[in-house]
């Protein structure tokens, strides 16, 4: 089924020398063009994020960059909620964006089971997952990795993944755990973590250390098969009730370094067979059988066992700011807020102004109506 989970993820490896990951030279050079994610008609505003360039973080902008824009709407939607985020949180979501947005460049052919990514590249999103996913069993049994040897599987599947450029919320998790093991702090983690009961799963970055009570206001999100940026969990649809969650594996700096050296490796092996072969196993997962569903799914409001797109924030938060924002006699008070956002996030102050207006208009277009 569409919606089955994954779990694929970390291979413990000796330590080689650190070098920009394929992944990472593939997003940086733009190599192949990606297939634009079409979005929900609310984010249909701001500039999609898988259009390419370095999801690194600027540190001082004469303006908010593109992909930064939806954190700093998140940023905003705190602040007129009467919450707004600890600077030291701030630094954190910055950087778990940045993994946000460089999995989706990574995935730039879309999700395989959302109905608008299926429709939008008629069906090759789904496509490619299925082949990643064939890729990924073939080098697996040929490793013979365990089926329950979750940490040494994370690997195959954020490399399978990043080959194919699509995948699951299965696909995404691992990916971003992997890559986004190169930002963590001392004392943090990221975690594979998934939902049964919903049947989702995302990354998590944490602070062991930090106290139980704190746990949701220093545990952010990464889900980048849901639309939106890094948030706390706190906030977040999925992660905001803990009771039933799973961890499924971890990894903090050292033994990420080991995960992504495995990943790259297996990246450097499926693309030595050249691009003709690649798109040969896509097309093979193309079967007649395959496109008769397709046509079925192309006439059905959101195709056999797909979901529709689901947003990262939790529906209550998100009424609860757009209605605060509709307020005509408090424009001027947020558009303070918003200012105070762009200064955090390094605007100079001639830019702020400017900057506030965009954010409350990216503000208004991310807040999910559902």
């Amino acid at each position: 089924m569409h919606k089955k989970i994954t779990g694929e993820p970390s291979r413990s490896l000796s330590p080689l020398p650190s070098s920009v990951s394929p992944t990472e030279r593939t997003v940086q050079e733009g190599t192949s063009q990606p297939t634009a994610r079409t979005r929900s008609p609310a984010f249909a505003s701001l500039p999609t994020s898988r259009a390419g360039g370095s999801a690194r973080v600027s540190a001082a902008p004469a303006k908010i960059s593109d992909t930064e824009l939806a954190l700093a709407a998140y940023l905003l939607a705190r602040a007129v909620d009467g919450r707004p985020v600890a600077a030291s949180e701030i630094s954190r979501l910055r950087l778990a964006n940045a993994s946000v947005n460089e999995t989706r460049q990574l995935l730039k052919h879309g999700r395989g089971n959302v109905d608008v990514d299926v429709r939008a590249t008629h069906n090759e999103s789904t496509w490619r997952t299925n082949a990643a996913r064939t890729f990924r069993l073939e080098r697996e049994r040929k490793a013979k990795i365990p089926w329950n040897a979750f940490n040494q599987r994370a690997p195959y599947s954020a490399a399978a993944a990043s080959v194919f450029g699509a995948g699951n919320c299965g696909e995404h998790t691992s990916t971003t755990s992997v890559y986004h093991s190169r930002r963590l702090a001392p004392g943090e983690e990221v975690h594979y973590v998934s939902d049964p009961a919903a049947g989702h799963a995302w990354a998590e970055g944490r602070v062991p250390a930090a106290a139980a009570a704190e746990q949701p206001e220093r545990t952010v999100v990464m889900d980048a098969w849901a639309a939106g940026p890094a948030v706390l969990a706190s906030d977040g649809r999925f992660a905001k009730r803990r009771d039933g969650l799973e961890t499924t594996l971890h990894f903090n700096a050292e033994t990420g370094r080991d995960a992504r050296i495995a990943a790259n490796d297996l990246v450097l092996e499926a693309r030595s067979a050249g691009p003709a072969d690649i798109a040969r196993r896509v097309q093979s997962e193309a079967r007649p059988t395959a496109r008769f569903a397709a046509f079925i799914d192309s006439v059905l409001p959101s195709g056999v066992g797909h979901w529709r797109e689901q947003h990262v924030l939790d529906r209550n938060f998100s009424q609860r700011v757009k209605g605060k924002l509709a307020v005509p006699g408090d424009r001027a008070q947020i558009l303070g807020l918003a200012a105070h956002v762009a200064e955090q996030l390094g605007v100079p102050p001639q830019q702020r102004s400017a900057e506030a207006r965009r954010i409350v208009e990216a503000a208004h277009a991310m807040l999910p109506d559902r």
